[in-house]
């Protein structure tokens, strides 16, 4: 999967106004069941991730070594994805409000359809449980 979104998107530099990014981190892997099989090779991808966002651009990826809630999670929900995007985005302010970082970019490894990423409790007969997590439904 890494391999081919490298063939997609053909970056050679990082844009010259963005100098210290915010990365986010979601690798989902693990799923609860039909129709979605777990992805073996989420995790490498998110290794692969965060070796060109820390080490080639020098940016701040999250979740780090040290949270032991985010860190290598591998099984996300719907509101496991929502509440990590909340929380960590809050992390582009100091304390006064002030921009500590000057992007923000969301990663998001897992299998997708047309409307978004499918989370690990995607059920397509459950009406709580049928809903893939797209930009939308993160702004807010």
């Amino acid at each position: 999967a890494f391999k081919q979104a490298q063939k997609n998107v053909r970056v050679s530099v990082a844009p010259s106004n963005i100098r210290n990014a915010l990365v986010l981190l979601i690798g989902v892997s693990e799923y609860n069941g039909k129709p979605y099989e777990s992805l073996s090779g989420v995790f490498v991808d998110m290794q692969k991730h965060r070796k060109l966002w820390e080490g080639m651009y020098n940016y701040r990826v999250l979740p780090d070594k040290n949270d032991v809630k985010w860190f290598g999670k591998r099984n996300w929900s719907f509101y496991d994805i929502e509440g990590f995007v909340r929380e960590k985005r809050n992390e582009l302010l100091d304390a006064n409000d002030k921009l500590v970082h000057d992007a923000l970019i969301v990663v998001i490894n897992g299998h997708g359809v047309l409307e978004g990423v499918i989370p690990s409790d995607f059920d397509k007969d459950d009406d709580e449980n049928d809903v893939p997590v797209t930009y939308a439904s993160l702004k807010n």
